[in-house]
């Protein structure tokens, strides 16, 4: 059996989500934050493509119009409104998450584009050790690239317990490198390095090989912060 990165980590998460994300279809809106870190990882992809095409970056306008559209696209979607964004309309949600996300992938280009030497992106893997199909969001000659955004900084060690770094680790046999682009002021990036491990490979397979002898779908602690952030916590049986 195999399965996706997104339904892994959905099943990680909450097993309950797996079964009504991946199994029932029930639809996630983003929220949106989520709209924001799509849309800048989509950015930091386009770009280093052109990087690889081209050998430079986009220049400021071509990068703002095509984050623009990108924003446009990833809300054009149902989204998960707050009530405040709700009472405040849509235009001044979208013009939020755009001057959130010009400032985001900004930083990326001031601080990180020019020090990368990408040579592919959005590089699809199959892995039949680990039944796991997904991307290579910038793949470069000595290790894998991951953006992050966040809203704080990451713990000193937090991409050493994040499950998608160990699975990038794991398919290409490389070292995984995450930018977190940190929104807060001033506006901040941190790099964390996480190193080809062995013994995390063993591991992540035993987890996996789990998931696809898993029949019943014990629901996560209905009080966990991630099941209470929860899209599909209204129709969800478990709560």
């Amino acid at each position: 059996m195999t399965f996706t990165v997104a339904q892994f980590l959905h099943f990680t998460r909450c097993p309950a989500l797996y079964d009504l994300a991946d199994i029932q279809g029930v639809p996630m809106p983003p929220t949106t934050r989520q709209v924001v870190s799509r849309a800048v990882r989509s950015a930091v992809i386009w770009e280093c493509q052109v990087k690889i095409d081209t050998g430079a970056i986009p220049d400021a306008k071509r990068s703002r119009q095509c984050l623009e559209a990108e924003v446009q696209h990833q809300m054009a979607q149902d989204i998960a409104y707050t009530q405040e964004e709700a009472d405040r309309g849509q235009r001044t949600a979208f013009e939020k998450a755009f001057r959130s996300s010009l400032a985001l992938i900004g930083m990326w280009r001031a601080a990180v584009a020019s020090r990368i030497q990408p040579v592919a992106v959005s590089t699809e893997f199959t892995d039949p050790v680990f039944h796991l199909i997904g991307q290579f969001e910038v793949v470069e000659v000595p290790n894998v690239r991951l953006t992050r955004v966040r809203s704080r900084r990451p713990a000193a060690n937090e991409a050493q317990h994040d499950i998608t770094v160990a699975i990038h680790a794991a398919a290409s046999g490389k070292d995984v490198v995450v930018d977190y682009l940190i929104e807060a002021d001033p506006l901040v990036v941190d790099r964390q390095t996480v190193e080809y491990d062995e013994a995390k490979v063993v591991a992540l397979r035993e987890r996996v090989n789990l998931m696809a002898r898993c029949v019943d779908f014990p629901p996560t602690d209905p009080a966990y912060w991630r099941c209470q952030s929860c899209s599909l916590r209204a129709c969800c049986r478990y709560v």
